[in-house]
């Protein structure tokens, strides 16, 4: 049996899902044992380590060792289980960045909850809004760990948007662009992702309204949803609670450099 087809590695396939979407994807290289663990490195990408849950210390030894192999291409930016950081936190590993050191929460909805009603509606960009729009990707960006962008890279971000059609935005009662999101499928299943809501117009219910609007046309389609969340935002993180998203768990993400 092929070991991405074996049980543990299934059960683990929705919150790895940038590990097996990325293993997939044209320039990839996979490091692996075949059983305990397997480190997916796809250039311009964050590294995702897919382990066994309580990995004996040989076994993080030889982690360690392939990560630091992987270290002479570049600074790594990893996505891991906690236990592979506390490991080389607790040996000492030299190369580790603990300041860059955040929580990023696997959240899945099979069951929508509509919340309380705010005004506006789900809606789609307008080639016009290209300017507004870019503006918005880079305020976005700019709030994001390992994310920030320049302004001419924003609008090229905003012109991707402009022609996806997984791209969905809320407009409140004037018709103004207040906050946005999309997705992307892979294997039956749908990732919410880039959701934001711009600073002044939020805790006002956009943000949960316009999540709400489009998991339940995904979840309607017959698609697993999911999502990621960075846990240092509670007001974005109990907006996807309140519409029917259970917390699975949490990755963490940590820096690597020489």
């Amino acid at each position: 049996m092929n070991f991405y087809d074996k049980k543990e590695y299934q059960d683990d396939k929705l919150k790895f899902y940038f590990a097996e979407l990325n293993r997939q994807s044209k320039g990839s290289q996979v490091f692996t044992d075949n059983k305990t663990y397997a480190v997916v490195y796809l250039p311009g990408k964050p590294v995702w380590v897919w382990t066994l849950q309580n990995l004996t210390l040989d076994k993080l030894k030889e982690l360690k060792e392939v990560l630091t192999h992987l270290l002479t291409y570049d600074r790594l930016d990893l996505t891991t289980r906690k236990e592979v950081y506390d490991y080389l936190s607790e040996t000492h590993y030299p190369y580790l960045d603990e300041t860059s050191y955040f929580e990023l929460g696997f959240l899945e909805c099979k069951k929508p909850v509509e919340p309380r009603k705010c005004d506006g509606y789900l809606d789609r960009v307008r080639e016009d809004e290209l300017e507004l729009l870019s503006n918005y990707v880079y305020l976005e960006k700019a709030e994001l760990p390992l994310a920030s962008v320049t302004k001419e890279e924003a609008l090229e971000v905003a012109k991707g948007f402009l022609t996806d059609d997984t791209f969905y935005v809320w407009r409140n009662e004037s018709g103004k662009l207040v906050a946005y999101l999309n997705y992307r499928l892979y294997d039956g299943s749908a990732k919410v992702g880039n959701v934001y809501t711009l600073e002044e117009e939020r805790r006002k219910g956009y943000c949960a309204n316009l999540v709400y609007e489009v998991t339940k046309k995904l979840l309607e389609s017959g698609l697993k949803v999911l999502l990621f969340t960075d846990y240092k935002y509670p007001n974005s993180n109990n907006a996807y609670k309140k519409v029917g998203y259970e917390d699975k768990g949490f990755l963490v993400n940590y820096t690597l450099r020489k």
